[in-house]
């Protein structure tokens, strides 16, 4: 099974996020790939530069021709089989968890959460890290706080690919991970995406809304 791990979180800092939000990392059992990067001395962990699949710059891996850079870049990295092609598609696939055609920040917290929140493991065929770039981003005060519009813009990031009752009960875990003050600091931030509990929120992908 293959792992991608959508890195990094807090300690290393990533030199280039999908629309500064995102990088992944692909975990393969064999070695071979046109790029290698060691990483928690695991010399099986290989660095996918999703920037360069972003053609548009839009935040999204959604044009055809993005989606079959993305694929091919999966396949690089897989055993070379009658099956890597097949693999490859179906992970991406995966990947557009509310399935309107694109690839973006919110299907991997998505895919994140429910890992998270679920009893039983491997629900995608990878796994997710998250980084707090996307609290960087929404912080356009740079006060270290997401208040008002900016709160209310998370919860409209988090609302693309899950229900909004979801969306807004993971904003509210968030406000209360240290203090509840009506506004999100980073640690709060950090403290929730590196740690939900299947208690704290249920969520769930928001129905398929296009075409895969």
């Amino acid at each position: 099974m293959e792992i991608i791990n959508c890195h990094q979180w807090k300690i290393v800092s990533c030199s280039i996020f999908l629309a500064n939000y995102l990088n992944l990392v692909l975990t393969a059992p064999t070695t071979e790939s046109p790029v290698t990067i060691s990483f928690n001395h695991n010399p099986n962990r290989f660095l996918l530069d999703t920037d360069s699949l972003d053609f548009n710059k839009d935040g999204c891996i959604s044009e055809k021709e993005e989606i079959d850079a993305f694929i091919a870049h999966v396949s690089s990295l897989l055993p070379k089989t009658t099956t890597n092609m097949l693999k490859a598609r179906s992970t991406v696939f995966r990947s557009d968890v509310n399935r309107d055609g694109k690839i973006c920040w919110c299907d991997f917290v998505a895919i994140y959460l429910q890992e998270r929140n679920s009893h039983s493991k491997n629900i995608a065929p990878f796994t997710v890290l998250p980084d707090n770039a996307m609290f960087v981003q929404l912080d356009t005060d740079h006060d270290g706080q997401l208040k008002g519009v900016e709160k209310d813009n998370l919860e409209k990031e988090f609302s693309s690919c899950l229900e909004m009752d979801h969306a807004k009960l993971i904003v509210r875990s968030m406000d209360e991970k240290v203090n509840k003050d009506d506004s999100i600091s980073l640690e709060e931030y950090e403290r929730f995406m590196s740690g939900v509990s299947h208690t704290e929120t249920g969520a769930s992908p928001k129905p398929a809304t296009g075409k895969p």
